[in-house]
């Protein structure tokens, strides 16, 4: 029998069932969000059923924007890397509130949000957008360009890092205690 809505605590997490749990109020500004989602039919292409979520527009990880700071010469300041930190820690709290333990925690997962207005990512996508897509049942084309601009290190140390990245996560049923009572 699955937990309370969530995890199988014999199975990882399925993951849409993880994002919603993690949307519901209160919600973690530091944890990824779902806004929308569910399961579409595939195509003779992609036979079988496909699960569709939609989250937030963010603009990068981690590993993108230390790789630019130092690609071009900086180091990564200590408030940068305090921030980083700080903000993945409450969301993995969030995360461990709701029975779940994040075990592939790297700064592929770590996510940036945009400064980019929705009309700014709107010319981004127009000007970067890779050619619609046809298929035998209609026309797909691409929501969002990837990878939107690197944020400045000024923005860096003003935005907010949201924890995702949750294809590998399990039940903390599962995972032993540690800890004597």
């Amino acid at each position: 029998m699955w937990g309370p809505g969530l995890i199988n605590p014999t199975e990882l997490v399925y993951v849409p069932l993880a994002l919603m749990k993690f949307s519901k109020s209160p919600t973690s500004p530091h944890c990824i969000t779902r806004m929308a989602g569910g399961v579409v039919s595939g195509n003779d292409g992609t036979p079988g059923k496909h699960t569709v979520t939609v989250t937030p527009v963010y603009g990068g990880n981690a590993k993108q924007l230390l790789s630019a700071l130092v690609s071009s010469g900086s180091a990564v300041p200590l408030p940068l890397a305090k921030r980083i930190l700080l903000h993945t820690l409450r969301g993995l709290a969030h995360c461990h509130e709701r029975g779940f333990v994040h075990t592939n925690l790297d700064p592929d997962n770590i996510f940036f949000e945009t400064p980019l207005s929705t009309n700014e990512i709107g010319e981004v996508v127009k000007r970067d957008s890779p050619p619609a897509e046809q298929f035998h049942d209609g026309t797909t084309n691409s929501a969002v360009s990837q990878p939107l601009p690197v944020i400045t290190l000024e923005e860096a140390l003003r935005t907010n890092f949201v924890l995702g990245g949750f294809s590998h996560g399990e039940s903390s049923s599962r995972i032993p205690s540690r800890c004597s009572s």
